[in-house]
């Protein structure tokens, strides 16, 4: 019985393949739990292609399992998003992720219900120990001001810090208009 041959990637040395795994998934951003109803103009990634790569063969899959979540940043737009995707992961695998993105438009409702957006529905934070960075994402909505929404958004990052402390968290419009640490 004939083997099929060994596909050049494979014959390729560890360290590599290491590299090349490490540019396809490299600044990708993933909504991995996607709302039906939103409708998006920025370049985050509703249906990965890239992860396919996971599905080749074997091998492959062996190499490459735990790298999307290390090198992937994940874009959630609510607590409620992130909460089943946590729900859905090994803790395996939440052990490697290193970047969150959130959308603030849930700011506002932060700010209308003490008991809805208190700092638990950011608890899952505190089961990804390699966590590293969190993006806010301030979307604009259709009764936001600036005031508003900057209240918001310290609300938001004062819920994150209760369970991430040292995560450094950084806020910018959808539009790529401001950018800062916070």
């Amino acid at each position: 019985m004939l083997h099929p041959p060994t596909p050049p990637l494979l014959s390729l040395p560890a360290e590599l393949r290491n590299l090349i795994y490490s540019y396809v998934f490299a600044n990708q951003t993933i909504e991995p739990v996607p709302e039906p109803w939103r409708q998006r103009n920025d370049t985050t990634i509703r249906d990965p292609i890239v992860l396919t790569l996971l599905h080749v063969n074997r091998q492959l899959h062996a190499e490459t399992r735990l790298l999307p979540y290390r090198d992937i940043s994940f874009a959630f737009t609510s607590t409620r998003t992130l909460n089943v995707f946590v729900a859905k992961r090994s803790q395996e695998q939440l052990d490697f992720i290193q970047s969150l993105q959130i959308e603030s438009m849930i700011c506002f409702r932060m700010l209308q219900d003490e008991k809805l957006w208190a700092p638990e529905q950011f608890r899952n934070l505190a089961s990804m120990p390699a966590l590293k960075r969190i993006d806010v994402v301030d979307v604009q909505g259709w009764r936001d001001s600036e005031v508003f929404r900057a209240r918001g958004l310290r609300r938001m990052v004062k819920c994150i810090r209760k369970w991430r402390a040292e995560v450094k968290v950084v806020a910018r419009d959808d539009k790529g208009r401001w950018n800062f640490n916070m």
